[in-house]
């Protein structure tokens, strides 16, 4: 071999060496958790204090190795994925949009109870060809409820309320089993967080209740509005009055507290 090409090979050979000398040896479990992508040289200023592959606690080798498969199939959807802001401006470039990354269809629709507000502080936009009157007309609702009977829940109807909810969750696998104190807790009306109303038959006995909570969200930057209240459905439960008649009577009622989403 000529000596001009043996010293460069030889030269590199010797880098490498001592290369592999200064950085510590991971153990092969932890060999297989490194990417790809990752190069040695980026680990040479590494120190037994700051290494990036160190642990508190010393590793277990009992881990199994499916275990660590489970490990290195979710590093790389977490680098696959945005992973967590580490600053204002990334943050800003996220996507913030849950029910996209769910294998599950959304649980809850939205019904606008006062379109004009919504669409002012931008929660809401206008489709094509509809304007706000149209919007407005469209999701207009009447002034009275229509079911006879219903009235906002008392302290005297938590016994009643109990019956209500434990029957009708029997022909359930998995459901709570309440008693008053919970009852009292969860549906006593309270302002601006829970409102129950319940529908008493002439004979006393009540047969129908619904519910909805209230979150409200702080508008920011607005000239005229400062907060929107969007009511949440809670428990409804029907014997006698229809499932949809009952609704349409949730929908007036939370209008008429001041709620402007459901």
């Amino acid at each position: 071999v000529l000596e001009g090409v043996w010293e460069p090979k030889r030269k590199r050979r010797n880098r490498r060496e001592k290369r592999r000398n200064q950085i510590p040896e991971a153990p092969s479990q932890i060999r297989r958790l490194i990417p790809r992508r990752l190069k040695f040289s980026s680990l040479r200023n590494t120190t037994p204090s700051g290494s990036r592959f160190q642990r508190e606690q010393p590793w277990n080798p009992s881990v199994p190795m499916e275990k660590l498969q489970d490990i290195q199939r979710a590093m790389e959807l977490l680098s696959a994925c945005q992973g967590p802001a580490r600053n204002i401006d990334e943050a800003a470039r996220h996507r913030y949009q849950f029910w996209d990354t769910q294998p599950v269809p959304k649980l809850y629709w939205h019904r606008s109870l006062n379109p004009r507000k919504l669409v002012e502080v931008k929660f809401s936009h206008l489709s094509r060809n509809m304007t706000l009157q149209r919007t407005m007309k469209l999701y207009r609702l009447p002034d009275v409820t229509k079911t006879s009977g219903l009235r906002p829940m008392e302290p005297k109807d938590i016994k009643s309320v109990r019956e209500l909810i434990n029957t009708y969750l029997k022909q359930f696998h998995l459901a709570p089993v309440m008693d008053e104190e919970e009852v009292a807790h969860w549906f006593l009306p309270r302002e601006h967080i829970i409102d129950t109303f319940v529908v008493e038959s002439p004979n006393g006995k009540l047969t129908d209740f619904l519910s909805f909570y209230t979150l409200p969200s702080t508008v920011m930057h607005h000239p005229a509005h400062k907060s929107l209240k969007a009511a949440y459905s809670f428990y409804n439960i029907h014997t006698e009055t229809p499932l949809l008649d009952l609704m349409s009577d949730a929908l007036i009622l939370a209008k008429s507290v001041g709620l402007v989403l459901q």
